[in-house]
């Protein structure tokens, strides 16, 4: 009887300990690729184009993942008016000096679901400002824009969670923009 009473607790325990690692799975349709994201992030969906946050104490707490297909010719203006956004909603947050983006580092080719990508980041706020912009090519020939910005504190906080919707990309070959 004892063992089964440690055996029910433990199991119990078990349960109890994974209640955050659900995770919900997106489809987009346009792009074709699909990306998991923790139950306890929110997810929107705006004319095809997502926002991923974690919420913070304060808005500029907030992690956010924006995700933006666009068509290979519009690539330059997306990506111009993309900076243009970022760095009024930083500028918006910290004012005019702490907000301006700042290089931090070389832009780098990368793999994101086994699809071609670039990278490159930026930071402001005197550093404590982390700032992403990731485009990558996807099965249906379209860019995907990926925009993210967070503080370095909630960055570190949310590593594992960030690190997992990264990994969580991959392309599919039919999609909706709709949850499994």
């Amino acid at each position: 009887m004892k063992n089964l009473v440690v055996l029910s607790i433990t199991i119990l325990l078990v349960v109890l300990s994974c209640g955050g690692a659900f995770a919900a799975t997106y489809k987009h349709s346009d792009a074709k690729f699909e990306l998991s994201v923790p139950d306890t992030w929110k997810v929107s969906n705006e004319d095809g184009n997502f926002r991923i946050e974690a919420q913070g104490d304060t808005a500029a707490d907030n992690i956010v993942m924006d995700f933006e297909a666009v068509e290979a010719e519009d690539l330059s203006a997306t990506m111009e008016e993309g900076m243009k956004w970022i760095s009024k909603e930083m500028v918006e947050m910290f004012g005019e000096e702490k907000g301006v983006l700042k290089e931090s580092g070389e832009m780098s080719e990368i793999k994101i679901g086994g699809m071609d990508a670039i990278n490159q980041l930026f930071t402001c706020n005197d550093g404590k400002y982390a700032v992403d912009i990731t485009i990558f090519i996807t099965p249906s020939k379209k860019f995907m824009a990926l925009y993210y910005y967070a503080t370095v504190e909630a960055e570190k906080k949310h590593e594992k969670e960030i690190s997992d919707i990264i990994k969580s990309i991959k392309p599919i070959e039919d999609a909706g923009f709709e949850k499994k």
